[in-house]
């Protein structure tokens, strides 16, 4: 997750994946990311690489690291072997273009405060499906915001 002071409030970069046959994700909003590899060395190592491979963006230069938020087990893509995501917030420090590559159609910096006033106004259970039902989640840039990256948002502003 990273985020930037935008010009009346702070921003979150959420990126459009690519729509690939087979891939569950296809076309859905989400931060950019992916799968480690060995040679990582951690979550945050993986963080660093995937932003830079996924949007160009340099994050061990052009940010500083916040903190991660709550791990959450899923299914791995395709099995039912276990799948860790593990979530870190990055603050940019220095303003930094973005240069998307194959795997994202597009990238977009949504307001958090918007984001979360609109999802203070549903009840928990109301917030919960948002997490579970694409047609729940918020709509932004003509998509959906839902499923674990709308969770994430949530747990960052204390909507959970």
């Amino acid at each position: 997750m990273v985020l930037r002071q935008g010009p009346s409030e702070v921003e979150v970069l959420l990126a459009e994946r690519a729509v690939v046959a087979g891939d569950r994700w296809s076309g859905h909003l989400a931060f950019p990311g992916g799968l480690a590899a060995a040679s990582d060395g951690g979550p945050l190592a993986t963080a660093v690489r995937e932003t830079r491979e996924e949007t160009g963006l340099d994050l061990s230069s052009a940010a500083r690291p916040i903190g991660a938020l709550s791990e959450i087990v899923t299914a791995s893509h395709g099995s039912l072997a276990p799948l860790v995501i593990a979530p870190w917030v990055f603050a940019l420090v220095q303003a930094a273009e973005l240069s998307l590559s194959a795997e994202l159609t597009r990238a977009h910096w949504v307001g958090l405060d918007g984001l979360a006033e609109r999802r203070r106004g549903a009840s928990r259970l109301g917030r919960a499906l948002g997490w579970f039902l694409q047609g729940r989640g918020v709509p932004v840039a003509g998509t959906r915001l839902w499923g674990l990256t709308l969770a994430f948002l949530d747990e960052l502003a204390g909507l959970e």
